[in-house]
């Protein structure tokens, strides 16, 4: 930094890590990898030599490694991986592999690792926790299963991701399998996405995610990404709190959503879901087909910086068609608009059926850039809504659609505040190496180079385990 001026614009968060001018706090440390020094500030300020204290170091990058291509009928149960300064378990490629009732704390990378290909593959019953990159990650195969886990304190390190990465890398689970079952989980304070999702024909049914997008400025609670979605069963999942950290980006904005589906998602069935106080939009796809939506709840944050529901075209090109939306509630606590659809979207792109819609605006239906009532909605896309409800502060008349009855004012929502905030543990240890230690950040300003305020984000660093204990079996 002191050769160059800093590139970073004005108000951008920043983070430094391994600098002895910034260990100034209990619990951080400095290892000097030349002079191969380890300068340590005790939790009590206590001399480590005087106080007979034990420092534990971490000497495993890996506390499970499979390298073959084939491996096959592996159970791995009752074990607690903490601390290595990559994964808990590696895997390369293989088939009928289970981990159940283990612990993940605390790995540098990510708690569990497929760097290949991997066919019927179950992980449940299993805490994931305080780890800094993923949770779980699988780069390809099919029938991958995730039952009943925990994944909470991940990738919380604040200031270190930039934008447009932390989304897809700090995450909960990153799932490149088709065919996957993610269910009955619970995610709590993520970093970037609960998790990715990417291929076609996978199961996402009754998980819980709250407080995600912690530390990156965009990303959302379920993220579908990549050009081939299809045939995807998204269901009875509830979604809170997703805003997105401003430090994470040059503009101090942050936005995040509550379901995203990256490009050209088609085929897919979507019901059951209660997404609340999002503070971008609830839902947004990419040039969709053939999408069904029934008795989903979307609702933003007063907070919002977008529409509840955006609906985009890819490179200009309208691709959009097939979309149902059917029996579900759309609220806006913002005075952002309801739906947002490009200026180019067809007669017929979407059946609307059934539904409720509530907003602070009075024209929350939004074509390109000219704004609505829900009336002119209809006039001006030419959409089909039959048996809806609406609550409009312009409406002077509200009731079913097509008719001038009053007496029905559906708030479009079930969701109040917030649910749960996970953990207040930062989870942001997960070190064990030289690369990390003291810490710092922070906000540029012009003009300066303040560091800004110095963070505890390794707290207990450095400190380490041998790996895998032995309280459990593996065969």
């Amino acid at each position: 930094i002191a050769d160059s001026a800093p590139t970073l614009p004005s108000g951008t968060g920043f983070y430094l890590e391994n600098v002895l001018s910034e260990l100034d706090a209990p619990g951080e440390w400095y290892f000097d990898a030349n002079d191969k020094l380890l300068y340590v500030w005790t939790p009590d300020s206590t001399s480590p030599a005087a106080s007979g204290a034990t420092l534990e170091l971490s000497v495993h990058a890996l506390g499970l490694q499979v390298t073959s291509t084939g491996a096959h009928d592996l159970v791995v149960s009752g074990i607690h991986f903490t601390q290595q300064s990559q994964s808990g378990v590696y895997l390369n490629s293989g088939k009928e592999i289970s981990i159940s009732n283990c612990t993940f704390s605390r790995q540098k990378e990510r708690g569990i690792q497929v760097a290949g290909t991997m066919y019927n593959m179950t992980v449940r019953d299993t805490l994931f926790d305080s780890i800094l990159m993923q949770g779980m990650f699988v780069n390809n195969g099919a029938g991958v299963a995730v039952l009943n886990n925990v994944f909470r304190n991940i990738g919380l390190l604040d200031g270190a991701v930039v934008a447009g990465s932390g989304k897809q890398t700090y995450v909960g689970i990153s799932m490149g399998a088709s065919a996957a079952n993610i269910s009955r989980n619970v995610f709590e304070r993520i970093g970037g996405s609960g998790m990715l999702v990417a291929l076609s024909g996978s199961v996402i049914d009754s998980n819980t995610i709250s407080n995600v997008c912690v530390t990156t400025s965009a990303g959302a609670g379920i993220y579908m990404s990549g050009g081939q979605l299809s045939n995807h069963a998204i269901t009875n999942n509830v979604v809170r709190n997703a805003f997105g950290n401003a430090r994470s980006s040059a503009g101090n904005t942050g936005s995040a959503w509550g379901l995203y589906f990256d490009s050209k998602a088609s085929s897919c069935f979507i019901s059951g879901n209660d997404i609340a106080w999002i503070g971008g939009s609830a839902l947004r796809v990419v040039s969709p087909t053939n999408l069904t939506f029934v008795s989903n709840t979307f609702m933003t944050d007063s907070r919002a910086t977008g529409p509840v529901v955006s609906v985009s075209d890819q490179g200009g090109v309208n691709l959009i068609s097939g979309l149902l939306f059917s029996n579900s509630n759309f609220t806006s606590t913002a005075t952002s608009s309801l739906f947002m659809v490009p200026a180019n979207s067809g007669a017929g792109f979407a059946t609307f059926r059934n539904n409720s819609y509530c907003s602070a605006a009075a024209a929350p239906f939004q074509v390109g850039s000219a704004t609505y009532s829900f009336p002119q909605w209809l006039t001006n896309v030419n959409v089909s809504d039959t048996g809806s409800v609406w609550c409009l502060p312009a409406t002077t008349s509200s009731g079913t659609t097509g008719s001038t009855s009053t007496g029905t004012t559906s708030t479009g929502t079930t969701s109040t505040g917030t649910t749960s905030t996970g953990t207040t543990s930062t989870g942001t240890t997960s070190t064990g190496t030289t690369s990390t230690g003291t810490t710092s950040t922070g906000t540029t300003s012009t003009g300066t180079t303040s560091t800004g305020t110095t963070s505890t984000g390794t707290t207990s660093t450095g400190t380490t385990s041998t790996g895998t204990t032995s309280t459990g079996t593996t065969s």
